[in-house]
């Protein structure tokens, strides 16, 4: 069975809700939620959903969104939220909270409740085996200064830790106390370091566009000295034949 899971956006209390249909697991599904986080407008994705009864798409896409959310389309979508009350089936939750700037990671096949579990601390659903699953549970969070701040091996590290955790665990990071912080060097990625990949990035871009033009001017070129080869040929050709009738117009006139 597919690993599935739940992403929701949160604002103003208000909360947006897709199910993810298959490799919901961090280290697929985490890198779409950062992604999400880390270059795309988050508050725009959120504007542009727009929860429908009638409307049969439900499944989260990453992809989607960011390219609906940079055109300001609105994506009509059937809401989902009681899926992560249901820890039988929904094995993770990604809740992005704009508001808190904070990413909350939630996991489930919870037996046991949660106290203070913002989801419900009821049984949700009982097998036929008479065993009772709880709302999903809050395991971790990740401020959003601390998902752009470091690798995204070290996020999906982190959930996997916090999973096997009695206690929410927290990841934050100030950036002035970077160098002091224990392990701070290891696992966080300087901003400056950061902007010099993305121009990295954005280098290679622009030689390689740079490169196409270059190509297709070269190739313009050499059309263009195959048109100027034929156009002498036949200009070759037009003077001979003007010739010829200048001559037989000569001897027309004697």
């Amino acid at each position: 069975m597919s690993t599935r899971g739940i992403v929701i956006l949160r604002k103003n209390g208000e909360e947006k809700s897709m199910i993810i249909a298959s490799d919901a697991y961090p280290e697929y599904s985490a890198r779409n939620i950062v992604s999400l986080i880390r270059d795309v407008d988050i508050e725009g994705v959120f504007d542009i959903l727009i929860p429908s009864s009638f409307s049969d798409r439900y499944w989260f896409d990453a992809r989607e969104l960011t390219l609906y959310a940079e055109e300001k389309r609105e994506v009509h979508y059937k809401d989902n939220a009681e899926f992560i009350r249901d820890s039988l089936m929904c094995e993770y939750g990604y809740v992005i909270d704009i508001d808190e700037e904070v990413l909350e990671f939630y996991v489930g096949g919870q037996k046991e409740p949660q106290k203070g579990n913002k989801y419900g601390e009821k049984i949700t659903y009982t097998t036929a085996d008479r065993e009772n699953y709880y709302p999903c549970k809050l395991v971790a969070k990740f401020s959003f200064k601390y998902i752009k701040s470091v690798l995204l091996r070290v996020i999906v590290d982190k959930m996997h830790q916090a999973k096997e955790s009695d206690d929410v665990m927290v990841f934050d990071v100030d950036l002035q106390d970077m160098d002091n912080a224990d392990g701070a060097k290891d696992e966080v990625v300087v901003p400056s370091l950061i902007s010099i990949y993305k121009k990295l990035d954005w280098i290679q871009r622009t030689i390689t566009t740079t490169l196409d033009k270059h190509l297709d001017i070269q190739n313009r070129y050499e059309e263009g000295l195959r048109d100027i080869t034929r156009m002498k040929m036949e200009l070759s050709i037009y003077r001979s034949e003007i010739s010829m009738l200048q001559s037989r117009i000569e001897k027309m006139k004697k």
